[in-house]
Formats: C-alpha cells, sequence, structure tokens
C-alpha cells in the first residue's frame, strides 16, 4: 500500500535577475549541493501517494508539466525548481533529480 507523503515546490523568485545559472545546472556549477532558499519561493504544496521518492519526484514533474492543479501559478518545473518531499529537498536538474540541502530564509 502507497504512504501519503506531503511535498512543497519552490520556484526562482526573480529568475532573470538570477541569471543563466536559474536555468543551469546550479549544483554542478558551482560544485556544491546547496540551495539558498532566499530566492525562491513557494508556489505550491500538497500530498501525495508513493512508495520511492524518486517515482513520486518523477510523478510530480510529469504533473506539474502536464496536468497542473488549477491553484498552481507557477511555471512548469524545470532546471532548478526545488521540490521539498517529506522534509527532504531535491533539486530539479538537468537529467533528474539532486538531493539537496536547503539554507536562508524562504520567502
Amino acid at each position: 500500500m502507497a504512504t501519503l507523503h506531503t511535498y512543497a515546490i519552490w520556484q526562482p523568485r526573480h529568475p532573470r535577475e538570477q541569471g543563466f545559472l536559474t536555468w543551469a545546472d546550479r549544483c554542478r556549477l558551482l560544485s556544491t549541493d546547496m540551495v539558498d532558499l532566499g530566492l525562491y519561493h513557494k508556489v505550491y504544496s500538497g500530498t501525495i501517494s508513493g512508495d520511492q521518492p524518486i517515482t513520486i519526484l518523477e510523478n510530480l514533474f510529469a504533473q506539474f508539466n502536464l496536468q497542473r492543479p488549477s491553484a498552481f501559478h507557477g511555471h512548469s518545473l524545470s532546471v532548478g525548481d526545488v521540490v521539498v518531499l517529506d522534509g527532504q529537498a531535491h533539486y530539479c536538474d538537468n537529467v533528474g533529480w539532486q538531493p539537496v540541502v536547503v539554507f536562508g530564509e524562504p520567502s
């Protein structure tokens, strides 16, 4: 039986002002696994059922690109976005998801 998980989607507050790193592989370019949540704002949160975190993240990626909930007002999930799943942050990389440590004060 699948377990219910909580998630929150964080997207850059001002993508154009942050330059190319917003849409590029920020973690690899900066050689770090840390993301400053002060540059992001929470655009959606909810619950989802599933068993494996990677499968849940891929399902969220598909949902928020193909069939976004009407209450979601962000852009489609893309490189640079962060999903916090059950308290663990995951960075949307150019291929898949990378676990990251978040810091800073979220807006």
